[in-house]
């Protein structure tokens, strides 16, 4: 199934926001491979550099955390390192290109359903609204947005 990136899938901090951009670009860029011609080398590069863009997309939001203080970084860091776990599991288990491109397509709707609508909804809003007594470690992190 195709993504499409709509207003209500964004959580206003700019940075983050292009980054799940990117995400669903690449995302129907493995679709797409799976509808042509495209040979399972094709795909497992294409599967390479989406694992890529979430590694960075997740230490630079790991990072933003750190520098406002995010009291659920923890539990936030968590769903990243059970993506990038996910991900590498696939890339490296021996299937046909039908059933990786379908695995990485429902794990992909999966995220954005829960992570984005669950997680990076709470750290949007906790970067917009700190709470009170909690100190940002860089007072520059208001440049992420």
């Amino acid at each position: 199934m195709r993504l499409e990136w709509t207003s209500d899938l964004e959580t206003g901090i700019e940075s983050i926001d292009d980054d799940h951009k990117l995400i669903i670009e690449f995302h129907n860029r493995i679709l797409h491979y799976h509808r042509s011609e495209a040979d399972i080398l094709m795909l497992e590069r294409a599967l390479s550099d989406f694992n890529f863009l979430f590694s960075l997309h997740f230490l630079k939001e790991e990072n933003f955390m750190i520098e406002i203080g995010y009291p659920d970084f923890e539990s936030h860091a968590k769903e990243h390192e059970t993506m990038i776990k996910l991900l590498n599991a696939y890339s490296e288990a021996e299937t046909d290109k039908n059933e990786l491109c379908q695995k990485i397509a429902f794990l992909v709707l999966q995220w954005l359903t829960s992570h984005l609508e669950g997680a990076d909804r709470r750290l949007a809003a906790f970067a917009k609204h700190p709470l009170p007594g909690v100190e940002r470690q860089n007072q520059g992190a208001k440049a992420y947005f």
